[in-house]
């Protein structure tokens, strides 16, 4: 939110509008909200759009991929932390000392 409120403050424009994908998420919600809770049908004239077909897409592939580099991420960096441990002599975390 707080991105959106920015962008549209320093970009204010119809055009600018209709390029940035926060504004797309933000109308795809309000879809999603008017079709679970208030019974109208499902905006169809959202999907006809490029640009909101891409912007669907880049969500999935960061749904997908975010998981996959946060695990990445999360090991490796116990992983170089075990190997610096060990090379200044510190015992790991964990580790017995008997």
């Amino acid at each position: 939110m707080p991105y959106v409120v920015f962008t549209r403050r320093h970009f204010g424009g119809v055009k600018m509008d209709l390029s940035d994908g926060a504004v797309h998420w933000l109308l795809l919600l309000r879809g999603i909200f008017y079709w679970v809770f208030e019974g109208c049908r499902w905006p169809r004239h959202i999907w006809s759009s490029r640009r909101m077909r891409i912007t669907v897409l880049s969500l999935g592939v960061k749904c997908f991929f975010t998981p996959l580099m946060t695990t990445f991420m999360s090991e490796h960096s116990g992983n170089i932390m075990g190997i610096w441990l060990k090379y200044k002599g510190v015992a790991p975390l964990g580790a017995d000392n008997n």
